[in-house]
């Protein structure tokens, strides 16, 4: 079952471009394939679009003459058995044991029986007793050796890993590769996709590489292809491996090397006791330093990006006025007022920069909210003298124009966070409320905490959805609000530690009392175009409160 990409074109919502634009691979079936790429490159993401989790906007998927139907096509979920990067994180169950019950759910209505869980573990060298215990006391390998005994013990025919060599000792790491080489013959009508970024111990294993770089564009080819160029590694951020290093000189010196498969490290030992030369390599710290080179120019990218997407206008000024026609988009009080709150929204969402869809996605809990809502406003029961169920219309009305001016209100305030970067937003806070100092308000920290709060929401939103991906790869089905308690200590968890990140680094950039938190704030100075807009966010929000 060789899978088949056809100009496949991948987007994360509310990025400016791309992932993958028109990718046209083959990944042949019966083979383990390694996909090479520096962090944030984008394995994961193309390890979850293979597995039908995520969409495709345009292109096709397809396996044996079987195309991808949409993003919850459940058989072809069902081919798919997916370890991920964090596998302490899509654990969801009380017990390991229960793991197993979850992961085989969508493959048979029994569970698998003891001793097939026993067998699994012991495949991964980890003991029986494990299966009675809760996965959150397990180590950090234990984990990652439990989520690989958990999913390559269901029917699937194709095994995802995601960077499954992370935190792996010796041992481990040679029965993950004794797992993997025997997957490989075990399903021949599927096989192995590995995404990594640390090559050595798949170099002896793989049958195909695939070389992703950042912008999307990927390599195909073999051991003996690196052989010849192994700068195709650097060139996407991948230190050579020695052995690899070794060979590919002396295969290019004529020495009689073999250039289908890697030397041993005897081999290797052999030859340089014979007085093999061995040129100098490229410096760990300097590849070192064109990845950090690399990040922070897509950082800067990004920023540019979010700022470019953003008119000429004072980022102050553009709060405040944002500011005042949240104000009157929550005290209009007519249609006429409710249908201006709207159109103001939807025209300042295009005009500003800011994307509808990050928009949209942060509003979509607040508008289910407000259908449920909407359903029971125009209800009403009464029970004398006996039960009666009556319906107002006006009630629901009522309810659908503060509906719609709560809606108008939040997208209105979600404009500033998505078209602006966090030193941004902070700096442009403490500025508007420098007055506040004089009365000894810590204007510094209130800044700087509102601009974290405002970013760490997007965050959340991201880390849900991150959480509704891996109930998708483990339920083979979306998820449910029955479900939701599988996901919720997982998901709380997650967000302690963000929160625990975020406490570390403040601590160790001195920031410890609020006294050490200082902002210093650029002088105003308006353009024609920032009255403009002050005017007119001031005339728009008089009209908001009149109507």
């Amino acid at each position: 079952m060789n899978l088949q990409f056809e100009n496949v074109t991948v987007q994360h919502a509310g990025t400016a471009k791309p992932l993958f634009e028109n990718l046209q691979i083959q990944v042949e079936s019966g083979k383990i394939h390694v996909l090479l790429g520096p962090i944030g490159s984008g394995k994961s993401s193309l390890l979850q679009v293979v597995a039908g989790l995520l969409p495709i906007q345009s292109g096709s998927l397809w396996m044996n003459n079987r195309p991808l139907e949409n993003e919850h096509d459940k058989e072809w979920l069902k081919k798919f058995a997916l370890v991920f990067q964090s596998p302490e994180e899509s654990m969801m169950a009380s017990t390991l044991a229960k793991e197993f019950v979850i992961s085989h759910s969508p493959f048979a209505k029994t569970p698998p029986s003891s001793e097939e869980m026993a067998y699994a573990l012991s495949k991964q060298g980890l003991p029986t007793l494990l299966l009675q215990q809760t996965p959150l006391s397990l180590s950090g390998g234990q984990k990652r050796r439990a989520a690989v005994a958990v999913e390559t013990s269901v029917p699937a025919e194709w095994l995802l890993c995601d960077e499954p060599t992370v935190g792996l000792d010796g041992e481990s790491l040679k029965k993950l590769i004794e797992t993997l080489q025997n997957w490989k013959l075990e399903h021949p009508e599927g096989g192995v996709l590995v995404a990594t970024h640390q090559i050595d111990a798949f170099l002896s294993v793989a049958d195909q590489f695939l070389l992703l770089a950042e912008g999307g564009d990927i390599r195909q080819c073999h051991l003996s292809e690196l052989f010849l160029h192994p700068e195709w590694l650097e060139e996407i951020g991948i230190e050579i491996p020695t052995v690899l290093r070794l060979q590919s000189q002396w295969i290019s010196e004529g020495r009689d090397v073999p250039n289908t498969r890697l030397l041993s490290a005897e081999e290797v030992a052999n030859f340089l006791m014979e007085g093999w030369t061995v040129r100098k390599p490229h410096s760990e710290n300097e590849l070192m330093e064109n990845q950090h080179r690399r990040s922070v120019l897509r950082e800067i990218e990004e920023a540019n990006s979010k700022t470019q997407r953003r008119t000429h206008i004072d980022l102050r000024i553009l709060w405040i006025g944002t500011w005042f026609v949240t104000l009157g988009c929550l005290f209009t009080h007519d249609w006429a007022g409710t249908l201006l709150s709207l159109a103001i929204a939807v025209s300042s969402i295009f005009l500003l920069g800011a994307s509808p869809v990050s928009v949209l996605r942060q509003m979509r809990a607040l508008f289910y909210l407000s259908v449920i809502t909407l359903l029971f406003a125009g209800l009403s029961l009464h029970f004398h003298p006996y039960l009666n169920l009556g319906f107002h219309p006006v009630s629901m009305l009522q309810a659908l124009q503060t509906s719609i001016r709560l809606l108008a209100a939040v997208a209105l305030g979600l404009i500033v966070p998505f078209t602006t970067s966090e030193a941004e937003l902070q700096q442009a806070l403490a500025s508007i409320l420098q007055p506040l100092s004089k009365l000894r308000v810590p204007t510094a920290a209130l800044s700087f905490a509102t601009a974290y709060v405002l970013r760490f929401l997007p965050h959340i939103q991201e880390e849900w959805h991150r959480f509704q991906i891996i109930h998708l790869a483990r339920f083979k089905k979306r998820l449910s609000f029955w479900r939701l308690p599988y996901i919720f200590v997982p998901f709380l968890l997650v967000l302690l530690q963000m929160a625990e990140d975020t406490s570390d680094a403040l601590h160790a950039k001195g920031m410890v009392h609020l006294r050490d938190i200082t902002v210093h704030p650029s002088p105003w100075k308006l353009k024609r175009s920032d009255i403009f807009w002050l005017l007119t966010a001031s005339s728009l929000t008089v009209c908001l409160f009149l109507l």
